[in-house]
């Protein structure tokens, strides 16, 4: 079976250095608003959140498989370092960090994306067939996948 090779690109826009100077507009714009022309720190970052390119369905990113073109547009949780004297289990802790981000993101949230976990938890082996039943039904993933200890 051929194992795909995920490839980041690096200049989207085919130069290193127009792809740094394209990056730089929201900083720019930013920094202008406020040292320039003076408005205030809550409207220059949201005439600065305008001018940043984003997902168009305001997902955390797109995977795009280069041999077929096929993407999926992704949600990333990231389940952190347990505290000293936590103890949940690693499913307990992807299901607190997605309800989280639900929080954040309203209805929409994970309408036909691919969830991705991080977990650097140093908790048990979890399983996302099983952290995938427990979630609502109002969360309509299209997939899974899982980084850290997991099992089938």
């Amino acid at each position: 079976m051929d194992q795909a090779i995920f490839t980041q690109i690096l200049d989207p826009a085919g130069n290193l250095f127009v792809t740094w100077i394209v990056a730089l507009i929201p900083v720019i714009v930013l920094l202008g608003l406020l040292a320039v022309f003076r408005v205030s720190a809550w409207l220059a970052v949201l005439i600065g959140s305008i001018v940043t390119c984003s997902d168009p369905i305001g997902g955390d990113g797109i995977i795009c498989d280069a041999a077929t073109g096929e993407t999926w547009p992704t949600e990333h949780v990231m389940v952190p370092r347990l505290r000293a004297g936590q103890t949940d289990d690693a499913e307990t802790l992807i299901l607190k960090a997605i309800d989280q981000k639900r929080d954040k993101g309203g209805a929409a949230y994970a309408a036909g994306k691919t969830l991705i976990v991080f977990l650097d938890a140093g908790a048990d082996t979890w399983f996302p067939n099983r952290v995938a039943r427990r979630l609502p039904r109002s969360l309509a993933f299209r997939g899974r996948v899982g980084r850290g200890p997991a099992r089938g």
